[in-house]
């Protein structure tokens, strides 16, 4: 393709991007935002609409934009045409200020798909991003927050005046988000916390609401709740919620395609990749859905999701949420899904052989302080495996 033809299709599909995006497929658009010659003229596109509703004159706005571009195209017949229109514009001031609306709402519509579509590639980078040193790691946008910019609140140099100034105080696996920290120019729209494998964390949320995080998650979230809208957190793992109660501001999880939605209460999630999410409620109520389905728990209910389809069942919460208070409470399960856990929980490789022949149902409950060597010690007793623990390996004979 011809570089002036080339130019013309760019200039088609910013045309069709901001003023008819009905036209074209979700799936399209996402084609095209990944294509970084697109995104710098759509930027500029922007600007020269700004400056249109600010300056509604459509022969100054076009020059402008044909400027900015710096495009090949020969756009003389439509300046021409323009240029021949004196009457219309002795017409121009309702016209001027269609145009000006028509325009900031076309700006709208643009930008808000752009910036949906910068945040779920955010989101898709932060699922993917890696534990610094295998610690609890904070990232803020794409950038791990360093110990220059958090506090220990043990570290005998943190005093109050210090931790005053920090957006994220830590204080072990404790992390307090300090919001009044944060001025109203401040940018926190994403933060990233990862609670990598032999990990736990406690995050204290502004609101005052409460997560616990198990070994293995991650959770992403606004260190500032915005005023009248929905408090909106994703998770990838397993979390405890405490959620403080607020009618104007429903807390909402979102999990892949599933959605929990809370006003105040408590609940768990397991949510880990390749297993099957599970929403538990231990207090209150929640309202669990799917893009075709939902249902409102009960406490003391477990949801299990798959695909749209929703199943509940009553459930004992002791095994559940056990792990929160540091206890691993196996009731009957299978011995493969028990080392899973104890890998992810203490950060073990995992090597077996043929994992279709483990299968006992085991019942154990034992504190995670013992640690992994006595805890594999049982194991041995209760089925017929035999498991050792070597080299950072989990491994089963």
């Amino acid at each position: 393709m011809q570089e002036k033809d080339k130019d013309i299709q760019m200039m088609e599909r910013i045309r069709l991007f901001t003023e008819q995006p009905e036209l074209i497929s979700e799936q399209q658009a996402r084609e095209w935002l990944a294509d970084q010659e697109f995104l710098s003229l759509l930027d500029m596109h922007l600007d020269a609409r700004r400056a249109a509703v600010r300056q509604p004159d459509s022969h100054e706005a076009f020059q402008q934009f044909k400027d900015k571009h710096a495009l090949e195209t020969d756009s003389s017949a439509l300046i021409e045409t323009l240029n021949q229109k004196p009457r219309a514009r002795r017409r121009t001031l309702w016209t001027a200020v269609a145009g000006a609306v028509a325009a900031c709402a076309l700006l709208v519509v643009g930008f808000t798909f752009y910036k949906k579509y910068q945040a779920e590639q955010f989101e898709q980078r932060m699922l993917q991003a890696q534990a610094v040193d295998n610690d609890l790691t904070i990232y803020v946008g794409n950038e791990a927050m360093t110990a220059a910019q958090t506090i220990t609140t043990h570290h005998p140099t943190a005093n109050t005046r210090q931790q005053a100034a920090t957006p994220f105080i830590i204080n072990g696996n404790e992390i307090k988000v300090n919001a009044s920290a944060m001025s109203e120019n401040d940018v926190y729209e994403k933060t990233t916390l990862i609670v990598p494998d032999g990990k736990v964390a406690k995050l204290l949320l502004p609101d005052g609401s409460v997560i616990h995080l198990n070994a293995g998650s991650r959770i992403i979230f606004p260190p500032k709740f915005t005023d009248n809208q929905p408090r909106r957190v994703r998770l990838v793992g397993e979390a405890y919620f405490a959620v403080t109660h607020d009618e104007k501001r429903p807390f909402i999880v979102e999990c892949g395609d599933m959605q929990t939605t809370v006003l105040g209460t408590e609940f768990n999630i397991c949510n880990y990749e390749g297993e099957t999410p599970h929403v538990t409620l231990v207090k209150g109520s929640v309202r669990v859905s799917t893009d075709k389905r939902q249902h409102v728990l009960r406490p003391g209910e477990d949801a299990a999701i798959s695909g749209d389809e929703i199943s509940t069942r009553q459930v004992y919460l002791d095994p559940i949420v056990a792990w929160k208070n540091g206890v691993l409470y196996f009731n009957e399960i299978p011995l493969k899904e028990i080392l899973h856990r104890l890998s992810r929980t203490f950060n073990l490789e995992l090597v077996m052989g043929d994992s279709t022949t483990l299968t006992d149902k085991i019942h154990l409950v034992v504190d995670k302080e013992e640690g992994v060597s006595e805890i594999v010690e049982r194991l041995n007793l209760l089925s017929n495996h035999h498991i050792t623990v070597a080299n950072h390996q989990l491994i089963v004979e």
